[in-house]
């Protein structure tokens, strides 16, 4: 271990454990006893397995064990039947053909924690069969495939145990080894890495710099605190004095930092300083905020979470460095054309680098957090500020309440209401599951707040997430957007559908923040407002009523006398009677009045008028409510939406939970078939790559190319395949991270296309140009001229290669034909060397024999250096010919070296011949691609 220090091993060494050479995929929750059965059948399919995969196989049996113990009924599909999969899996890897691959994933699940199955006793017998006929090419091979899984300690074992010891000092076995131990030594370095950056975002977090700056004076650090925070949290605000004082923060804050941070020129970065802190007291004075006036609120530890959120961590964590570093960065700008500026600065590798990683982190994301089978997935997609976290909350069942315009939850114990402090914080998505199977996702919004290739990456991710899961989407839109330029961010959300999704139709739109618009608000006024009206039209009626039901003089006289009758017993039925008769018609008499309209008063006549006129304004107010929401349904070109309206009342979440979860016609979503790319982010890759990857491309050195794994492609049969599998070999090896963002499914293949073409065509004619280059031109026709007379035969057959080489080479540079011999010696000044340097022709083993004699299956690759005539090398002795300095007149050396001579011009022919034929192939891949643009 001699690349880093022991230091940083030990350092590391801890941490090492999710090392896998290989891919490896995390073991994903799972909480029925059938998922497990699936996970186990997924990991059965890599051709090798490793440590990890039987840890994981470990895992999911224990856990199985335990959730069937808890369960009175066991399916089917249960530990049992990983048993089953297992004595299967292990008699086809001890039984039938022998493959080196079988041998590894043997001697790893050794390791599988039931001992009954005897899994040590087949692999000791199929290893103790190996080593009768191992050789070294096998060992070679068990090197190649073998995983280096979690420690250099853990790998070395497994070569002790798998490799003889005899082999393992073979030179290219032992350089298998080592690159294998390079990689996992570069996962320590990154590890160190994420430690140190980790530390300095704690520093960041901490606000180390923002008050005790080294460049910045106390004065103007407490000026500078002092602006940030005025009036920043004031309730009172008007929105647009609040919008700009958000942006001031951010810019102030950004300064501060970069003082603190970058003090390589101080006095640029103080100058910044001092200018924003001028720009704030300018525009606070223009909003009437005096000096001196203004509240100082203390810096808190929230404010600086906000700026360096923890996602970040997360991010480290999952070794996404140079996305981490992206991210700083772009948060460190202050608007998006500063944003674009820095990442019009990146080589089309760092971009490749950033895009990847943000669609990995985001992949990788939802797919622990989902179990195998997850049931019904719906993505809540919208822009920042559509009101997705409040959303999440509301649908997952908060206690929500509503202060100053603004919803917020009781029971919202992971704030993710404002995730100021989440991981969600407009990057990460944040999943919650409902209830067994139902998952809601909080999609990041693709706004430029990361800046333009962490957008892209959103898509992309999204793409693949759509793709892998049955997804369904809620698209959320404030109803307020309506009311910006026509529309323009609400009908740009209803492009950017209509771009990802291939039925974007499907989606469901969710409208929110009802509680910020003009008309909703009038509405609930007025509600209220009518609501008042009708009670107290009420009341005013319930007295009248009650007045009509009060005892009339006469009816109190009359239950008096019969009252005063019956007590003192006095004898008059007659009249006793007729009293009750009386009380019977007045009762009956109530009755009636009761029935008829009661009477108009002065005071009911005018909250009539007011109600009238309340209905009025509330059928305008709800018309315009509903124009509202068709309008953004139509913008968005949707069929269907929901009201995420009065979110406090649990009326409402039953009807949203009813028409978003209980509806079993609601289609899936799927990607768009053509992939495309927003206008803007295939602008910056153009330019990228026109302007940097082009040029790298123009300046690459064909003679370390090796083209070796590309020799069992038939150029005959499939010449499209050809071309790509070109492409890939040209950036391969130099660039890996291009060629996968460039071949992955979700981008645009048409981008992907051009770009493919582009490169090969100035690959193509850069190696013409490189085979003039390796050719000595100007010595060629007079090495002809004077071999001719040691064998004409020969040199005739030189002739004609030579003459189809030059007509090849001519083609491909774009030449007339007919002014080829005349134009010849002048493209020789521009692409040869200098002659006195070019002493050879082509040199034997550079790139033109490699690639020609592998790439297209051609023989004829030679050693010419091994050619010796009288001692002289055969290149030596055609400069001596050419220079004269050996006759021919000698007939005794003459017939001592002429089969020499002709055993060179030939191998020289043919060697032209690999050049032409693979110039020729190239012609053929050309007008390929050429007809495909």
């Amino acid at each position: 271990m001699n690349i880093y220090s022991h230091s940083v091993h030990s350092a590391a060494k801890c941490k090492s454990q999710d090392y896998c050479s290989q891919i490896h995929t995390h073991l994903p929750p799972f909480q029925k006893i059938e998922d497990g059965v699936k996970i186990i059948k997924e990991i059965f399919l890599k051709k090798v397995l490793c440590r990890h995969d039987v840890e994981e196989i470990n895992h999911v049996y224990r856990t199985m064990d335990d959730l069937e113990k808890k369960v009175e009924i066991i399916p089917e599909q249960s530990s049992l039947e990983i048993l089953r999969m297992m004595i299967h899996k292990i008699t086809e890897l001890a039984c039938g053909e022998f493959s080196v691959k079988k041998l590894i994933s043997l001697y790893h699940l050794k390791k599988f924690e039931d001992k009954d199955l005897q899994i040590a006793d087949c692999y000791n017998q199929l290893f103790s069969h190996y080593n009768s006929f191992s050789t070294l090419i096998l060992d070679n091979e068990i090197a190649t495939h073998l995983p280096c899984c979690k420690s250099e300690d853990l790998f070395d074992e497994d070569v002790c145990s798998l490799i003889k010891i005899e082999f393992k000092q073979d030179d290219t076995i032992s350089k298998i080894l080592e690159q294998k131990k390079e990689k996992f030594y570069e996962f320590l370095k990154t590890k160190e890495t994420i430690v140190t950056k980790k530390s300095e975002l704690k520093r960041l977090r901490e606000g180390d710099g923002v008050l005790q700056s080294s460049t910045m004076t106390s004065d103007a650090a407490e000026k500078c605190i002092t602006k940030h925070h005025v009036n920043l949290y004031n309730k009172d605000l008007q929105k647009e004095k609040s919008t700009f004082l958000q942006n001031i923060k951010k810019q102030l804050i950004t300064a501060i930092n970069v003082v603190s941070q970058v003090p390589s020129d101080p006095d640029d970065l103080q100058g910044k300083a001092d200018f924003l802190i001028t720009k704030i007291r300018k525009h606070l004075t223009e909003q009437g905020v005096e000096d001196g006036k203004d509240p100082i609120i203390t810096q808190t530890e929230g404010n600086h979470f906000q700026k360096y959120p923890l996602y970040l961590d997360e991010l480290l964590d999952n070794g996404y460095i140079l996305l981490y570093d992206h991210l700083i960065q772009m948060n460190a700008l202050f608007n998006p054309d500063e944003r674009k500026a820095e990442i019009n600065k990146m080589t089309f590798s760092q971009i490749s680098h950033v895009v990847l990683q943000t669609m990995k982190a985001i992949v990788k994301k939802v797919e622990i957090a989902l179990p195998v089978d997850p049931g019904q997935v719906w993505f809540i997609l919208g822009g920042s500020g559509a009101g997705k976290s409040t959303t999440l909350a509301f649908l997952r069942g908060d206690e929500l309440v509503r202060e100053n315009r603004v919803y917020k939850s009781k029971n919202d114990k992971d704030a993710l209401i404002g995730h100021e402090l989440t991981n969600s914080c407009t990057f990460l998505p944040t999943i919650e599951k409902i209830h067994n199977n139902l998952f809601l996702i909080d999609y990041p919004g693709f706004e430029d707040t990361h800046g333009p290739l962490v957008s892209l990456g959103m898509e992309l991710a999204l793409k693949a997430l759509i793709k892998k899961f049955d997804s369904k989407i809620l698209v959320l839109e404030p109803i307020n957007n309506i009311e910006s330029a026509k529309g323009s961010p609400v009908t740009h959300l209803g492009d950017r559908l209509k771009r990802l999704l291939g039925n974007k139709e499907n989606c469901l739109l969710g409208i929110t923040k009802y509680s910020k618009d003009t008309d909703f608000l009038d509405i609930e006024a007025l509600e209220n407002e009518k609501k008042r009206i009708e009670n107290q039209q009420e009341k005013i009626e319930k007295e009248q009523r009650e007045n009509l039901s009060k005892p009339t003089e006469e009816e109190i006289k009359l239950k008096n006398e019969i009252e005063f009758i019956c007590q003192y017993h006095i004898d008059k039925p007659l009249r006793k009677e007729e009293i009750n008769q009386r009380l019977e018609e007045i009762k009956q008499e109530k009755e009636v009045n009761l029935n008829f309209p009661l009477v108009e008063t002065d005071e009911k006549r005018k909250n009539k008028i007011s109600l009238q006129e309340i209905k009025d304004e509330l059928e305008k107010a709800n018309a315009n409510l509903r124009g509202k929401e068709k309008e953004i349904l139509n913008l968005i070109g949707l069929k269907d939406y929901i009201s995420f309206d009065k979110l406090e009342e649990g009326k409402c979440l039953i009807a949203c939970s009813e028409k978003l979860f209980e509806s079993p016609k609601k289609k899936f979503v799927v990607f768009s078939p053509e992939k495309l790319l927003d206008s803007k982010d295939k602008a910056l890759l153009k330019e990228r790559f026109e302007n940097q990857l082009m040029e790298e491309i123009s300046n690459k050195k064909y003679e370390d190319e090796n083209f070796s794994h590309l020799k069992n492609m038939d150029p005959e049969v499939d010449l499209n395949k050809l071309a790509s599998n070109l492409l890939r070999e040209i950036l391969s090896r130099s660039n890996p991270e291009i060629i996968e963002f460039l071949y992955l499914p979700e981008i645009d293949s048409k981008v992907v296309k051009e770009f493919k073409i582009e490169i090969i065509n100035e690959y193509i004619n850069n190696y013409a140009k490189f085979i003039i280059s390796e050719i000595n031109l100007s010595s060629m026709d007079e090495i002809m001229y004077r071999m001719e007379r040691v064998a004409p035969r020969n040199i005739d057959l030189l002739k004609k290669q030579w003459a189809f080489l030059k007509g090849l080479v001519w083609f491909e540079l774009g030449g007339d034909a007919s002014k080829m011999e005349q134009l010849w010696d002048e493209m020789g000044r521009l692409y040869q060397k200098n002659s006195d340097k070019v002493i050879v022709p082509l040199h034997p083993n550079s790139f033109a024999v490699i690639f020609l004699t592998t790439l297209f299956c051609l023989s004829g690759g030679v050693n010419l250096l091994n050619l010796t005539i009288g001692g002289l090398s055969s290149f030596a002795y055609f400069e001596a010919v050419r220079k004269g300095e050996l006759g021919f007149n000698n007939r005794y050396i003459f017939e001592i070296h002429r089969e020499r001579a002709e055993e060179h011009i030939d191998s020289y022919t043919n060697f032209l011949k690999v050049i032409c034929d693979a110039l020729t192939k190239m012609k053929e891949i050309k007008k390929v691609i050429q007809e495909q643009s």
